[in-house]
């Protein structure tokens, strides 16, 4: 089949599809009227410029930082904030958790779970606990864990895994490698935990997974996110070949190959007045700028 790009005006009604398929809110955490409860933050170890932690914190029902994210914290604060804001748990291999920052954490409440597995990231250890809080084993988080791999034992007795929105702070600003060991690990918990929805946020963007298959992306309205009349954003097709369709970008795109060395559907921009379709044939990242004045 024949592939094209079609050039949109800067407002598209786009309505979700009847027929089935997968549905993301990524900008739920920048409206105030939804839900906290659905959402769960978890804040790595890589910088916080530019991020709005108190709006991420009040949108979000549970905070989890992965070991030296919590001193990542701590320094956001200064002493009469940071008793607001200390996280549910801290969990990872702790090499990285200063001492002040763990007693003082674990005076206020917070729950240290330390896990030593080489084999996993300390993303990757935060997410479990994610998982695990949320469902019918949440209080195994509150006893002694056995500290080399215990997460993912009681992650394997739990008998039904629930939908889980997790928003992570930071990640994608610093050393690239890193940067592309986090987007790696985005699509392998997918493969294995197809419930999760991770969103990845910095001070410009949402990176998030749009799975394979045909995607509506809900928000209320564009300028819940952005301040720009059309944000920028991209698919990028890390995992190699794809095959695109959307609705409701700038330039929509039918039957069109995309992979790295080749096209690449990089600036871009969105103009769905309240949501836009992906149809890819595999996983697939997308970005999208965000531009809001902090609150």
């Amino acid at each position: 089949m024949t592939s094209r790009v079609i050039e949109r005006p800067n407002d598209l009604d786009v309505e979700a599809p009847e027929f089935p398929h997968h549905e993301l809110r990524p900008f739920d955490v920048f409206d105030s009227s939804n839900d906290p409860s659905s959402l769960s933050l978890l804040i790595l170890n890589t910088s916080m410029e530019g991020i709005d932690i108190r709006q991420l914190w009040s949108r979000s029902h549970l905070h989890i930082c992965a070991d030296g994210g919590a001193n990542r914290l701590f320094d956001y604060f200064d002493d009469e904030e940071r008793p607001k804001y200390a996280p549910d748990y801290i969990v990872g291999d702790l090499d990285s958790l200063r001492p002040d920052v763990r007693t003082y954490y674990q005076q206020v409440g917070s729950v240290v779970i330390e896990q030593q597995s080489q084999y996993s990231s300390d993303f990757t250890k935060a997410v479990k606990v994610a998982m695990i809080h949320h469902s019918d084993l949440c209080e195994k988080l509150n006893v002694p864990i056995e500290i080399v791999d215990g997460l993912s034992a009681v992650l394997s007795q739990v008998s039904t895994l629930h939908p889980c929105s997790i928003l992570v702070a930071g990640g994608m600003d610093g050393r690239f490698d890193q940067t592309f060991q986090l987007i790696n690990q985005l699509y392998s918990l997918h493969c294995e935990y197809s419930h999760l929805h991770i969103f990845f946020v910095s001070g410009s963007d949402v990176v998030f997974l749009v799975p394979k298959g045909i995607t509506y992306v809900r928000y209320r309205h564009r300028n819940g996110f952005s301040e720009d009349a059309v944000p920028k954003c991209g698919l990028l097709p890390f995992r190699g070949l794809v095959t695109l369709n959307t609705k409701g970008l700038l330039y929509d795109v039918e039957n069109w190959p995309s992979y790295v060395g080749g096209n690449v559907l990089s600036s871009n921009g969105i103009v769905g007045t309240s949501g836009f379709i992906v149809d890819s044939t595999e996983d697939i990242i997308m970005n999208v700028e965000i531009s809001l004045a902090r609150e």
